[in-house]
C-alpha cells in the first residue's frame, strides 16, 4: 500500500508541476506559476527519497548483518568502504556507536567518566564546599522571620 501511495504521490506533484508550468506560459501566468513549477517536482522527488530511506532502514532492522555495510562516521566525514572494514563489522553510524556504547555502560553498571580537569580534586571539592555553604546561608537568612523574603509572604 506505501508502495502504491508513494507512485501516485510522485506522480501526481510532477503532473501538477507540468500544470503550473502550463499556468505560467499562459497570459495571465505569474511568478508564482513558475515557483510551484520548480516546487511540485522537489515534492514528488522527496516523498521518493523519503520511501526509499524507509526501505532501507527497514531492510536494516530486519537483519544487520544482511544490510549493505554503511559505517559512514557522521562526525568526520569519513567512510569506511566494505574492504576496509572487518567481515563482521555490523552497519553503524555516530549515532549507533554512541547509542551502543551508553548500552554498554549501562549494562556493565559503570559510570561514564569525568572530563578532566587541570584542578586538582580537593580544590574542586573545597570550591563546592564553599558555594554550598554560601547557599546554605542564604537558605537560612530567607528562613528568619524578619527576612524581606518572609515579609512578602505574610
Amino acid at each position: 500500500m506505501l508502495h502504491l501511495l508513494t507512485l501516485v504521490i510522485v506522480l501526481a506533484s510532477f503532473r501538477l508541476g507540468w500544470w503550473q508550468w502550463d499556468r505560467f506560459q499562459s497570459i495571465d501566468g505569474r511568478g508564482l506559476n513558475l515557483g510551484y513549477t520548480v516546487l511540485w517536482p522537489f515534492i514528488g522527488l522527496f516523498t521518493a527519497y523519503a520511501w526509499w530511506r524507509l526501505l532501507r532502514m527497514e531492510a536494516e532492522r530486519a537483519d544487520p548483518a544482511q544490510a549493505p555495510l554503511q559505517a559512514v562516521l557522521e562526525d568526520d566525514g569519513d567512510q569506511v568502504t566494505a574492504a576496509a572494514a572487518p567481515a563482521t563489522a555490523r552497519p553503524v553510524s555516530a549515532r549507533a556507536a554512541a547509542a551502543e556504547a551508553q548500552l554498554a555502560r549501562l549494562r556493565s553498571g559503570s559510570e561514564p567518566r569525568a572530563p578532566e580537569n587541570d584542578q586538582p580534586a580537593q580544590d574542586r571539592d573545597s570550591g563546592l564546599a564553599e558555594y554550598n555553604e554560601y547557599l546554605a546561608a542564604l537558605r537560612r537568612a530567607d528562613e528568619r522571620p524578619d527576612s524581606p523574603a518572609q515579609m512578602e509572604a505574610t
